[in-house]
């Protein structure tokens, strides 16, 4: 039911053609598809990051194997914890993501994919 209802609402966006704000459909696809790979970059970038901050503040968790839905959590704060202390790598995290996120933002901005910029 919900797959029909999106088919509805899309042919009814492609019929229109514009909206109140004066999008194109093909305005929204092409900043959805930058949103997308913008994304994908990101996403990319998350286990090396991960693996990177882990190795910049020495954590060595004691259970690697069988995790429980017990550990998984509290493995996951302890990792925080002793990542947050951390001023240099925290730095080091944010620039890594931000080199990552600033091209797919200007490229956003550029196709005037942000109301407030139109």
């Amino acid at each position: 039911m919900q797959t029909v209802k999106s088919i509805l609402l899309l042919s009814c966006l492609l019929v229109l053609g514009t909206n109140v704000k004066g999008f194109t459909v093909e305005d929204v696809l092409e900043c959805g598809q930058i949103s997308i790979e913008g994304l994908s970059q990101l996403a990319s970038v998350a286990i090396p990051a991960l693996k990177e901050s882990a190795a910049c503040v020495n954590f060595m968790p004691k259970k690697l194997r069988d995790l429980d839905l017990e550990y998984a959590p509290l493995l996951g704060y302890q990792f925080l914890l002793k990542f947050t202390g951390s001023k240099k790598c925290v730095t080091a995290l944010i620039a890594r993501v931000e080199a990552v996120a600033k091209p797919a933002l200007k490229n956003l901005e550029d196709k005037k994919c942000f109301p407030y910029n139109k």
